[in-house]
């Protein structure tokens, strides 16, 4: 006699996030990265986690940059130099203090790629910038 299979008769566990096709990581991505798109931290921290799971992921979100609205975020206190010569070729946005020391020093590293310049905020006193591009 047969009978209609239950949630008892099925068992978790078997299906693995490796199991997904690249096209559906890449939308759950996509997903993740517009969820937290108004939260503007440095160095992409968002994206960065996708890319340190696996070379694959790596891989999947450095692949379609423009979907992902992947950049690199610099605030004027980080090592600009050398957080741009260890990322890919991707857009860069960066805020400064213009009270902090190196603002200079790290603008300047950011205008040598001038083409990847998404976006330039130069903070002064107020809330308000002092600079803004985009």
């Amino acid at each position: 006699m047969l009978r209609a299979a239950t949630t008892a008769d099925v068992v978790l566990g078997y299906v693995t996030i490796d199991t997904l096709p690249d096209e559906v990581l890449l939308g759950i991505f996509d997903f993740y990265m517009r969820r937290f798109k108004a939260d503007w931290s440095p160095s992409g921290a968002k994206w960065v986690r996708l890319l340190h799971v696996c070379q694959r992921w790596r891989y999947i979100a450095l692949s379609a940059p423009l979907r992902l609205e992947l950049e690199i975020r610099l605030e004027c206190n980080m090592p600009t130099r050398r957080i741009l010569d260890i990322w890919p070729e991707l857009p860069i946005a960066i805020r400064a203090d213009i009270y902090l020391r190196k603002i200079e020093e790290n603008v300047m590293a950011v205008l040598e790629h001038k083409d990847r310049v998404s976006d330039i905020c130069i903070y002064g006193d107020t809330a308000s910038p002092v600079i803004r591009t985009c």
